[in-house]
């Protein structure tokens, strides 16, 4: 049994380089990408803020919504900031001068982004649409600016986190898939089994060239009156092969025919002669028997 090979079957593990391959661009593609979109959503959501001057007062043209009130200032976020500047160091009213109440943040956040340093000191909803005032309620403020936007910058760090992740997961999964494409490309270069191994060899046949035996060969009719069985002895003369000492023997305990005589044919075994006419009794004067006298 030889093993066939099919010059028109592809490389085992070809398709597996390519999708690997793959899997490692898109892995690099969504991981930088992810951060890129992360950062630019931080970006846009700190430069979307709606400002106006603590000290100098100002006003924000707000739409029905909850928004999130952020205190900015250089160095806010180092703990040498006064911590009373929060809730109470801020007022907002309607352009009536109805005062907007403003809720204590139920999340901590602080960010950095260019020339915007902040802090989250609350949240506001607004009910109506309009014109709202930003007041200071003690003088101490300085370069202070209050920005309210309904965005949260956090949710850029959370797109950068998912852009990240995934490309690490495709890029575990098209680096495994390359080794596993690897080992089959490697195996199916060992050379082919090209058939199984000779069964070993049994008993041939004896070295020499063997004649079929002859079959038995009739002899002629026995003379009349011969007792049954009884086979005459062979004439003067004739002749009986005998085996040749030291011939081999066949496997089996099978003994090959005679070697037949030279120049008879092979396989032929010589006809017994009849039997010799018996011969008559002896006299006292031997045989023939001496002539008688002659009459005169």
């Amino acid at each position: 049994m030889t093993a066939a090979t099919n010059p028109s079957r592809r490389k085992p593990g070809k398709v597996g380089f390519w999708i690997g391959g793959l899997l490692v661009v898109l892995a690099i593609v969504v991981g930088v990408g992810g951060v890129a979109l992360g950062i630019k959503h931080v970006s846009d959501t700190v430069d979307g803020l709606q400002r106006a001057s603590v000290r100098n007062g100002g006003s924000l043209q707000l739409e029905p919504g909850t928004y999130d009130v952020f205190l900015e200032y250089p160095g806010i976020n180092d703990s040498s900031f006064p911590s009373a500047y929060g809730l109470g160091a801020l007022r907002i009213t309607t352009s009536e001068g109805r005062p907007v109440e403003i809720t204590p943040p139920t999340s901590s956040l602080t960010y950095e982004f260019g020339d915007h340093e902040g802090k989250k000191v609350g949240r506001l909803r607004i009910e109506q649409a309009g014109r709202y005032v930003v007041e200071a309620n003690q003088q101490s403020f300085g370069s202070e600016e209050v920005a309210i936007g309904d965005g949260d910058p956090t949710d850029g760090f959370a797109i950068v986190g998912l852009g990240i992740l995934g490309g690490l997961i495709l890029f575990v999964v098209g680096v495994v898939l390359l080794i596993v494409s690897g080992v089959r490309r490697s195996r199916s270069k060992r050379p082919p089994t090209l058939g199984y191994p000779p069964a070993p060899g049994g008993w041939g046949a004896p070295q020499g060239t063997w004649g079929t035996p002859a079959p038995p060969a009739w002899g002629a009719p026995g003379a009349p009156g011969a007792a049954p069985g009884w086979t005459p002895a062979p004439a003067p003369g004739s002749w009986t092969p005998t085996p040749q000492p030291g011939a081999p023997t066949a496997p089996g305990g099978w003994a090959p025919p005679p070697t037949a005589p030279p120049g008879t044919a092979p396989g032929w075994v010589p006809p017994t002669p009849p039997p010799a006419d018996p011969a008559p009794p002896a006299t006292d004067g031997g045989w023939p028997p001496a002539p008688g006298p002659t009459s005169s």
